[in-house]
């Protein structure tokens, strides 16, 4: 730990334990909350310094613009190398030492190496580390994509600057990335997937010049085998002819843990191929593919001859198309977790990759039927989904019977000609307004009010039941049956506005008879307007 101290001429200075040695950094006449503040950097440079650790990315920041008194006293105390160190650090400099640094593999430093041959080929050799701006990684990567670089190259050598300069900024070369922020894009490229159909295969195998041959392409596309590097070490003792499975030895994934070595099926396919090379093989020969038994070989070209002598077109990916085929075949059966076990990845990266959306895949879900407009179902599914709308002018017309008020509410809208009329309140104070006649009643409702005529004086008066000298036909007490107009019956009971009424026959069952006095046809009581509404006695009146 760190703490601050005064002089006697009012300075203050930082004292500071590094290797069992008291240090002292006198930092004159600065004020409290900046001697504080480089107290904590100061602290951080110490801690990172004893347990061989890169500094963060702000402190590497805060040192980068500290000015030169400040940084030559931390570097006498051995917290920061010297400035002149770094100063003239190039970009090929930077990159031998990453090299050097790096334990992967050799066809993973050869790959990688393809990115950091364009960072010299932009930049040059000769440029200074710290020159190398964030406009300068923006435009590096924007020439990529205008050049038809593919764009998953683009990301994997964006990627690979990225981590070429993070290593020179725990190395304390620089202060900040200049391709943090720089957008790698996808490393994956559905353009160039294919699906490689059983028929292409056979017409391929039948190609091949020998066996061995034709075990490479079933290999790869009946195992997902990654070819070459897996191919390399494949022994018949990696065969296990009784279990039906075949011991893969990865070296792409043997630095992850539990991917280093992996089973895999041997199907019907493979096991065919396997015993006819296994027959054929010479006597004392330990490799499955002896022409790899020295190393891995490019057999893209003359793999490329094959297809075309089998009548087909090379595609794109030749090899990485064979193993993503098999491993579509096997997630149309297997769970994913098992697939990505025989295939030695995760999910994650099969499904990126390898997995596919096929033709068949949508013919199988629509049941391999052909469009709509070439088999007529089109027409027959839109009349079936889009059915005419009906005009707004139609009455929907009910079934049921006039078993409550209900449907007299809701038929009182047709007589358009009645809802400017102004109707008599009748509630619980019984005020008297000028009587129509019309006045509608509910059947059968204790506390109704008999019909008020104008020939009565305004007085309330019962109304007779409908009879059969009213209505000729009809029984005593009996309402209009159904299909009766409604001026007819309207006119039998003495309706004022018969001559400008026009209601539709009621159609239906007529409802039952109301108890007299209080009879009325359903007719006559449809003749309400809109603004009737139930009164809380349960009396229908006017607003």
């Amino acid at each position: 730990m760190a703490s601050l101290a005064r002089d006697a001429n009012g300075g203050r200075r930082l004292l500071i334990v590094i290797d069992s040695a008291r240090k002292v950094i006198r930092l004159g006449a600065m004020p409290i909350k900046l001697a504080e503040s480089f107290r904590l950097r100061v602290e951080a440079l110490a801690a990172a310094r004893a347990a061989n650790l890169p500094i963060d990315a702000d402190t590497a920041g805060w040192l980068r613009h500290l000015p030169r008194e400040f940084y030559d006293k931390l570097g006498r105390i051995g917290l920061v190398q010297p400035r002149e160190a770094h100063a003239e650090v190039t970009l090929g400099e930077l990159i031998r030492r990453f090299d050097e640094a790096s334990t992967i593999r050799e066809s993973t430093r050869a790959a990688r190496k393809q990115g950091l041959d364009a960072l010299v080929r932009a930049f040059g050799e000769n440029r200074p580390v710290k020159a190398i701006t964030p406009l300068d990684a923006e435009r590096w990567r924007r020439d990529m994509a205008d050049g038809k670089l593919a764009t998953a190259t683009a990301a994997k050598r964006t990627l690979t600057a990225r981590s070429l300069f993070n290593r020179a900024i725990r190395w304390g070369i620089i202060g900040a990335n200049p391709f943090d922020g720089v957008r790698a894009g996808p490393q994956s490229n559905p353009d160039r997937a294919r699906y490689i159909r059983r028929a292409v295969i056979d017409d391929v195998l039948d190609a091949c010049p020998d066996s061995e041959w034709r075990l490479i392409v079933g290999l790869v596309r009946f195992a997902a085998l990654r070819c070459p590097s897996e191919l390399v070490g494949l022994t018949w003792a990696d065969v296990d002819w009784s279990r039906g499975r075949l011991t893969v030895r990865s070296p792409k994934t043997s630095g992850h843990a539990g991917h280093a070595v992996r089973a895999v099926p041997i199907v019907p396919e493979l096991r065919a191929l396997l015993l006819d090379s296994f027959e054929l093989a010479a006597p004392g020969v330990a490799n499955v593919v002896p022409r790899l038994a020295s190393g891995p070989k490019n057999l893209g070209t003359t793999f490329h001859k094959i297809i075309r002598r089998a009548g087909h077109e090379p595609w794109p990916r030749t090899f990485h198309n064979l193993r993503a085929s098999c491993l579509i075949d096997w997630a149309e059966k297997f769970p994913g977790h098992v697939v990505a076990k025989w295939a030695g990845h995760s999910p994650l990266i099969g499904a990126t990759h390898y997995l596919q959306a096929r033709d068949a895949h949508f013919e199988a879900a629509t049941g391999g039927a052909k469009s709509g407009a070439e088999s007529g179902a089109l027409v027959a599914q839109n009349a079936a989904q889009h059915p005419s709308a009906r005009l707004r002018t139609e009455v929907n017309e009910s079934t049921e019977t006039h078993e409550n008020m209900g449907f007299l509410h809701n038929r009182a809208e047709v007589c358009a000609d009645l809802q400017t009329d102004h109707w008599a309140r009748l509630d619980s104070n019984q005020r008297r307004r000028k009587p129509t006649g019309l006045q509608p009643v509910p059947f059968g409702h204790s506390g109704t009010r008999p019909l008020v005529s104008e020939q009565s004086g305004g007085e309330y008066q019962p109304r007779a039941p409908v009879t059969s000298a009213s209505r000729p036909g009809a029984a005593e007490g009996e309402r209009p049956a159904a299909g009766v107009t409604h001026r007819a019956a309207c006119g039998a009971l003495g309706c004022p506005r018969t001559s400008s009424c026009t209601m539709p026959p009621t159609g239906g069952a007529a409802p039952a008879a109301p108890a007299a006095p209080f009879a009325i046809c359903a007719p006559v009581a449809l003749c309400v307007p809109s603004t009737v509404r139930r009164s809380r006695f349960g009396t229908l009146i006017g607003r």
